[in-house]
């Protein structure tokens, strides 16, 4: 059975990827590196998490996938964000910016 913090993991990963896909349509190597860059390397996640989750939020209808041919001839699959992918970033944004903001109260120093 998988934990709770599992399924919080993978939220905050898949809101991760909505964020770089809201920027455009991306293939999944390419969206690594962005989200790597972005964060200043804080968030640096591997291909064998990145894909099947690709996968998942794809035949859930918040993000669509088409084939391309990259210059090197080979065939890639570059990721944008659906309709519904924007609303469900947006209501992402909000539980985490309700959450963050709990814990900074809690944080704060008396």
């Amino acid at each position: 059975m998988r934990s709770s913090s599992d399924d919080n993991l993978k939220s905050h990963i898949e809101m991760v990827i909505l964020a770089a896909l809201e920027r455009g349509p991306c293939h999944g190597y390419a969206l690594i590196e962005l989200i790597h860059q972005l964060t200043d390397g804080v968030l640096s996640f591997q291909e064998g998490t990145v894909y099947p989750l690709l996968h998942r939020m794809e035949q859930r209808g918040i993000i669509a996938a088409e084939w391309e041919i990259a210059p090197s001839k080979r065939k890639r699959r570059v990721y944008q964000l659906t309709k519904e992918g924007q609303q469900e970033l947006l209501n992402k944004r909000e539980a985490w910016d309700n959450y963050a903001g709990a814990i900074t109260s809690l944080l704060q120093r008396p």
